[in-house]
C-alpha cells in the first residue's frame, strides 16, 4: 500500500512527549489529542513523575523533546537553567487573542511564552448530593463563608446518617488545596495573591483561620479519613455515604458518565463557599526543552496543534475539564462543563493554585507540602501556621 503525504510528513518528524496520563479521562484525553495530529509523529513516553524524569534526563544531556506538566512558576527553575525553550513562535497574535486570560498569563514568565496551556480546572469546588442537603434544611447557594459551610455541615451531620463530607487526608496534598480554597475565600483574590508573592505575613490570621477551618472539616469527615485516598473520598460520595465533597472538577469525572447520577439531581456543585468570584485554577500544559539536538519543526508543530481549536477540543472533551482557548464551542461538552465555563467567563478573579506548583516555586511548594503533612498527624494550628508562612515569606 502506498503511503500517504500524512504518513510521509509524520516519518520525517517526530517528537517525543513525556506525560504521566496512565488511565481514565487522562488517557483517553492524550489518545482523542493525538489522533487529530497530521504533520508529526509523536512519541510518547509514560512515567510516573514527570519532574522528576525531566530533571534527570536534563542532568544527563538525555532531555526529551516535550512533556505534559504544569505551568507557572513551577517551570521557573527550568528557565533559570536556560533549559526551557522559547514558545514564542507559537503564540501568535491570533492564539493570544483567543485564550482566557488566566491561562495565557501561566504561560508567560519574565515575559516570554514558556508553555502552552492546555486545559483549565477548577479546584475550588464543593460538590454535594441534593436530596440530603435539602433534608437539612440547607441551601447550600445561599451559604457564602467558611464559617457558615461549618455550621452547614454541621446541620447535616445532625440531620442525616450519612457523613457531612469526605475529605482524603492521605495525600497531604489534598488537604493542601482545601486550605488555599478556603484561604481565597478569606483572604480575597488579591490577597491571596499577595501571598502567593511573598507578602504573607500581612495575612497569617487569615493562614491560621483557614487552617481551623480544615481541621473541622477533617472532624466532620469519616473516622478513617486520615487514612482515606482521594479515590476511596469520591467513592464514598459516589456511594451516598458522604454528602458532599470539596476537590476538583476532575473528580466530577467520575459523575458525569453514571446512568444512576443525575446532574442537578443526584449531584450537582458549588463554590467552596466565600470564593463565588474567584475560578482557582490548576492546568496542565505542553512544555518544550531547550535541547539542541531536537527537530524544531516538530516541536513547533505539536506546539502549536495543542494551542490550537481541534486540539483543545479533543483533549478537554476526554479529560473532563475546560479549554484555556475561548472560542472552542462548549456544545458537545455536557451541562456541567458548559457551566464551568460559563463559571470561568463570570469569574472576576482566576487565581492560579499553589498546590499545583501554578502559584509558587517548587521549594516552596515542597516546603508548604511538608508542613500540611506535619499538620495533618498533629493538627498543630499554631505550628504549622508558623510553618506556612515561613515557607512562602520573602
Amino acid at each position: 500500500m502506498a503511503s500517504s503525504a500524512s504518513d510521509e510528513a509524520r516519518s520525517h518528524h517526530r517528537v517525543e512527549l513525556v506525560h504521566r496520563l496512565a488511565g481514565g479521562d487522562g488517557r483517553a484525553a492524550l489518545e482523542a489529542f493525538l489522533a487529530g495530529i497530521d504533520d508529526v509523529r509523536v512519541e510518547t513516553t509514560l512515567v510516573d513523575d514527570v519532574g522528576l524524569t525531566v530533571k534527570t534526563r536534563l542532568l544527563r544531556e538525555e532531555a526529551p523533546d516535550c512533556w505534559i506538566g504544569w505551568p507557572g512558576r513551577t517551570l521557573e527553575p527550568y528557565v533559570q537553567a536556560g533549559m526551557l525553550a522559547d514558545a514564542g513562535p507559537v503564540w501568535t497574535d491570533d492564539v493570544r487573542a483567543a485564550y482566557r486570560e488566566g491561562p495565557r498569563e501561566a504561560a508567560r514568565i519574565d515575559g516570554v511564552f514558556r508553555a502552552v496551556p492546555i486545559t483549565i480546572h477548577r479546584i475550588n469546588n464543593l460538590f454535594f448530593h441534593p436530596d440530603p442537603v435539602d433534608r437539612a434544611g440547607v441551601d447550600l447557594e445561599r451559604v457564602d463563608s467558611p464559617a457558615a459551610l461549618i455550621d452547614a455541615l454541621e446541620r447535616i451531620d445532625e440531620a442525616v446518617e450519612a457523613h457531612p463530607i469526605a475529605f482524603p487526608m492521605k495525600n497531604p496534598w489534598t488537604v493542601l488545596q482545601a486550605w488555599e480554597t478556603i484561604l481565597v475565600a478569606l483572604a480575597g483574590a488579591s490577597g491571596y495573591r499577595e501571598i502567593l508573592d511573598g507578602r504573607v505575613r500581612d495575612h497569617r490570621d487569615a493562614v491560621e483561620r483557614a487552617l481551623d477551618i480544615v481541621a473541622r472539616l477533617a472532624d466532620l469527615a469519616a473516622p478513617d479519613a486520615l487514612y482515606s485516598s482521594l479515590t476511596r473520598a469520591n467513592d464514598r460520595f459516589i456511594e451516598g455515604s458522604a454528602v458532599t465533597i470539596t476537590q476538583g472538577d476532575w473528580v466530577a469525572g467520575q459523575y458525569v458518565d453514571r446512568a444512576d447520577m443525575e446532574y442537578g439531581t443526584d449531584w450537582d456543585h458549588v463554590a467552596v463557599p466565600g470564593t463565588g468570584d474567584a475560578y482557582v485554577m490548576n492546568m496542565d500544559a505542553v512544555v518544550a526543552t531547550a535541547a539542541e539536538d531536537r527537530d524544531l519543526d516538530a516541536v513547533h508543530a505539536l506546539l502549536a496543534y495543542a494551542a490550537s481549536v481541534d486540539g483543545q477540543r479533543r483533549f478537554n472533551q476526554k479529560k473532563g475539564s475546560i479549554p484555556p482557548r475561548s472560542d472552542v464551542s462548549m456544545d458537545a461538552f455536557g451541562p456541567f462543563r458548559q457551566d464551568q465555563a460559563r463559571a470561568f467567563d463570570a469569574a472576576r478573579s482566576q487565581p492560579v493554585s499553589l498546590t499545583h506548583g501554578l502559584g509558587v516555586s517548587p521549594t516552596r511548594l515542597v516546603e508548604c507540602k511538608t508542613a500540611m503533612a506535619a499538620f495533618v498527624a498533629e493538627r498543630d494550628v499554631g505550628a504549622t501556621t508558623t510553618a506556612l508562612v515561613d515557607a512562602l515569606a520573602d
